[in-house]
């Protein structure tokens, strides 16, 4: 079993459907780092790693006033 297969089975066997980091087992200066995605529509969608660069991000909760412009947004 190669390391990082190795480091992502303990991970989750300790930690089912967490996010969360380990040291890469035999080189512990790497670091893996697990992350959960945002969900859909969500104010966390511009933190997702494949979200798209220079795009802005705008969220309102319901009730909230609408966005005047996109300087209110994450780009």
């Amino acid at each position: 079993m190669d390391q990082i297969t190795q480091g992502l089975a303990t991970h989750f066997k300790n930690c089912p459907n967490k996010a969360g980091f380990f040291a890469l087992p035999g080189n512990e200066e790497v670091m893996v780092q697990i992350k959960t995605r945002a969900a859909p529509g969500s104010q966390w969608n511009a933190w997702n790693a494949d979200a798209e660069l220079n795009k802005p991000y705008c969220f309102k909760p319901k009730g909230d006033q609408d966005i005047a412009s996109s300087e209110d947004c994450i780009a």
